[in-house]
């Protein structure tokens, strides 16, 4: 059985994360991986390359944390897809930007709905709380286990992965 790629978003300052998520989801090809090492590149990751299925999100991180990172994006939820104003020449300005209001749109509605797991080494109550605020799927305590790490992200994806 064919499965429809999903792409996910890691976004964690630590190499070693990155590394053993990569190697929890290594057999599955439907599986695309991109990675941000703090809330500031996972922004422009979206605003580049457009919303993910589902963003595994660390709290503690450098420039930008992950509660400030999805604050931000809650707070400012459309964002700006890029496009080259060369390929609109000869279009009306209403043209233009109806187009671009649709791509907001469309963009900012999947974004709303992209799934997020805190995957923290915090076991601390108010975090677990504070990252009910932003509706998470799940809060994951590093180090976590192979089975519930799997269980979790292929119930955000709602696939089964296991």
């Amino acid at each position: 059985m064919s499965q429809t790629e999903k792409t996910i978003l890691i976004v964690d300052d630590t190499e070693d994360t990155h590394d053993i998520i990569k190697e929890n989801l290594h057999d599955f090809d439907f599986l695309k991986i991109r990675s941000a090492y703090d809330g500031e590149e996972a922004i422009e990751d979206l605003q580049n390359n457009g919303p993910v299925d589902l963003m595994l999100v660390d709290l503690m991180m450098p420039n930008l944390d992950g509660y400030s990172m999805l604050e931000r994006i809650h707070k400012t939820i459309i964002m700006r897809l890029k496009y080259t104003p060369l390929k609109y020449l000869g279009q009306s300005n209403t043209e233009v930007q109806n187009h671009f209001h649709k791509q907001d749109i469309l963009f900012t509605e999947r974004l709303r709905r992209t799934p997020v797991l805190i995957i923290s080494a915090s076991d601390q109550k108010d975090d677990v709380v504070k990252s009910r605020e932003f509706k998470v799927k799940g809060y994951l305590i590093k180090p976590f286990q192979y089975e519930f790490f799997m269980d979790r992200v292929g119930h955000a994806l709602n696939t089964i992965l296991l």
